[in-house]
């Protein structure tokens, strides 16, 4: 399935944003625009991402350490400095715990800097996508993605995290299951995304068959809200 026809198949959760892709890479690829002069965080390309295709270097993640950190981009002996600062402060204020701050999650398989861009006009394969949704699109993703499905084997697998939210793209692209984000104070002071949404990430290799899942997801859901609507009526 190509990227743009995935982006069209979540679009049918009404989404208010479009889904961005992410792949990391060592070098731009021909005919994308690279960026260099950083941004106040590394999510703060997310919404940039929702409108061009871009390279972004690793220095041009420098103006979130934290960020980059998880990402797993190369750091300089400053961005390594303002990381260990801005670890402090967060413990000092109780924002994270000190047992916490190792076992956040860090990309493992990282490139020299990060390619992002709308799904539907991303030029190669993702490695993960980025989409904002509220509850009840949460839960007709989770469900066409068998995130919350109760197997014999294993229980639901859902991801539920916090602090940092880009945290939850390690963790999609390093375990290959979908995570969920809560987000965290960042993340809302730099994308500015409405206080309803969260972060849903679907790792790159999901994409591939998604659109069916997803109309099978809305086509039952919306039967079980007939038969519920149509038993509220009855009882009432």
């Amino acid at each position: 399935m190509s990227n743009e026809s995935a982006s069209a198949s979540l679009h049918r959760l009404g989404l208010a944003h479009r889904p961005v892709a992410v792949a990391f890479a060592d070098h731009a690829p021909a005919g994308i625009r690279v960026v260099s002069i950083p941004a106040v965080s590394s999510c703060a390309f997310w919404r940039r991402a929702e409108q061009e295709v871009f390279y972004a270097t690793a220095e041009a993640h420098r103006g979130c350490a934290v960020g980059a950190h998880v990402m797993g981009l190369p750091l300089s002996a400053e961005t390594r400095e303002e990381l260990g600062g801005s670890v402090a402060l967060m413990s000092g204020l109780g924002y994270l715990r000190g047992d916490e701050v190792a076992n956040i999650p860090q990309v493992r398989a990282a490139g020299a800097g990060v390619i992002y861009g709308p799904l539907a006009d991303f030029p190669l394969q993702a490695d993960c996508v980025l989409v904002w949704v509220e509850p009840a699109q949460a839960m007709l993703l989770g469900e066409a993605l068998q995130t919350t499905a109760w197997s014999a084997s294993a229980p639901p697998r859902a991801t539920l995290m916090g602090r940092p939210a880009c945290g939850a793209m390690a963790q999609a692209i390093n375990d290959g299951r979908e995570s969920f984000s809560l987000g965290c104070a960042g993340m809302r002071a730099f994308t500015e995304v409405a206080p309803a949404l969260a972060l849903f990430v679907i790792p790159g290799d999901a994409i591939p068959g998604l659109s069916d899942r997803l109309a099978g997801s809305l086509a039952s859901n919306e039967a079980m809200l007939e038969h519920y609507r149509a038993k509220k009526n009855a009882f009432a």
